[in-house]
């Protein structure tokens, strides 16, 4: 996670970026004083709570560490296609503005499908499973694993529909990509609520891929809503129809730069390293 701080100065957090905070990789920077690192770590699931966990443990210790304009929450596949100067400019600029791509569910549109709602409705366990069969099975096991518990979850509930759980009252469902870039006060409001209403963080704790749910009904239903763009600011090229966005590569550079987004994603460091390194140049163009 970055955060955008005033007098243009940067601090970044880093999240499951590397196994261990002594890799070489990490050595570079550090030292740095605009750089610190979350040590209250969290082992992530793909699918569980524990993805919310340790984004909520990135602003807390953003919120911590003094005052700041912007907190933009970016994957170790994320890289920005817009100099600091560009970005801290945008922001400026959009000052009170929050970044979060959100729609109404169940959606009419990105292909999600009505089953989007067995997310919400049905009693999920993500984490505990994940960490059991991660303990116990090899790769190709925890994959059978996980697909017979998701397919037999899935069978109870659609027979037994009177076990499904009711939502949090009051509260209008949202969902979209996990990531965001917002304000110091919508972050702040956001640790503030969870700590005056501990049971949304239960409902979501047993609820599947809850950090494309979490902050997009939490911001959505809260005071800042009106204030809300439906903008993640980083190109995705969702176009091959996978269920995540395509790996960019080196002819993707025009589009990329073309692009109003601050971000992009997904990147591949180790299959395409040409297409970063033209970027960085690009980038580097601009300071």
């Amino acid at each position: 996670m970055t955060t955008r701080k005033n007098r243009n100065s940067t601090s970044t957090s880093i999240k499951e970026a590397l196994t261990i905070l002594d890799s070489p990789a990490l050595k570079p920077i550090m030292d740095r004083k605009n750089v610190s690192f979350l040590k209250d770590r969290v082992r992530v699931y793909w699918g569980g709570f524990s993805i919310v966990e340790a984004t909520l443990r990135l602003l807390r210790k953003a919120v911590d560490e003094g005052e700041f304009q912007y907190a933009v929450l970016l994957s170790g596949q994320d890289f920005p296609i817009k100099s600091n100067r560009h970005i801290e400019s945008f922001f400026e600029a959009h000052e009170g503005k929050e970044f979060i791509s959100y729609t109404p569910l169940p959606p009419k549109e990105w292909g999600w499908g009505p089953e989007i709602m067995e997310r919400i409705e049905y009693y999920w366990r993500v984490d505990g499973v994940s960490h059991l069969l991660e303990m116990f099975g090899s790769k190709r096991l925890q994959r059978w694993g996980w697909s017979a518990y998701s397919r037999l979850t899935t069978s109870v509930y659609r027979h037994a529909p009177s076990l499904k759980r009711k939502f949090l009252p009051g509260i209008a469902p949202y969902g979209g990509p996990s990531w965001f870039a917002i304000s110091s006060r919508c972050a702040k409001y956001v640790l503030n609520y969870l700590r005056a209403h501990p049971e949304y963080c239960r409902f979501f704790a047993r609820t599947l891929v809850p950090d494309e749910l979490f902050f997009q009904m939490l911001i959505l239903n809260s005071p800042f809503r009106d204030h809300v763009l439906n903008d993640a600011l980083r190109f995705t090229d969702w176009e091959t129809g996978a269920s995540s966005p395509r790996v960019l590569t080196g002819g993707d550079f025009d589009r990329l730069v073309a692009s109003d987004s601050l971000y992009a994603r997904k990147f591949d460091s180790t299959n395409s390293p040409d297409i970063i390194s033209r970027i960085r140049s690009y980038i580097a163009m601009d300071i």
